[in-house]
């Protein structure tokens, strides 16, 4: 898919074309520099803000993907084509959240964290991403889901790679 199937492009605004959501550009240096400041700012805390902004924006992109698609699963592939035209790395998805086995989302070149100096913590640090995954997916499935960032590649391994299960019962 192309970028230009998903946005509309005019001279001062950048639009999504299902939503006419208006949408803005950051780099992956500008983003490193705000998540870093956070952590200045807030020490630990900053982890917990940027998953709830991360899960308030997928919250928005599952009610987008639904016009796209009435199958969360299908909606669930239109948003990886997004993420991709838009910058965000190339993201592999494995399995479904609405079975037993899960799911799992793989970014090679995350745009999350491909600024930030390498790290030897143990739960990786695309906090934001995380958020986003786990609004994506109660948005688009319903219920509440555990997203667990697997691998990262600030700590020096291929991708960044997380694993969402869904943390209680499926709703009625």
């Amino acid at each position: 898919m192309s970028i230009q199937e998903f946005y509309e492009f005019q001279t001062g605004a950048i639009t999504r074309k299902v939503s006419n959501a208006r949408v803005f550009l950051l780099s992956a240096r500008s983003w490193g520099i705000i998540q870093q400041n956070m952590f200045l700012t807030f020490s630990s805390g900053a982890a917990v803000v940027l998953q709830e902004m991360g899960k308030a924006y997928g919250q928005d992109l599952a009610k987008e993907a639904k016009r796209w698609s009435r199958h969360p699963s299908e909606a669930l592939r239109a948003l990886q084509s997004l993420a991709g035209v838009s910058g965000w790395g190339t993201v592999t998805l494995r399995g479904d959240p609405i079975y037993e086995s899960g799911l799992t989302i793989s970014v090679d070149g995350c745009v999350f964290c491909s600024e930030l100096p390498p790290t030897k913590t143990a739960d990786g640090v695309c906090y934001f991403l995380r958020g986003v995954l786990r609004g994506l997916t109660d948005g688009l499935y319903g219920g509440s889901h555990e997203v667990k960032e697997t691998t990262c590649a600030v700590r020096g391994e291929d991708k960044c790679t997380f694993r969402v299960t869904r943390a209680g019962p499926p709703p009625p």
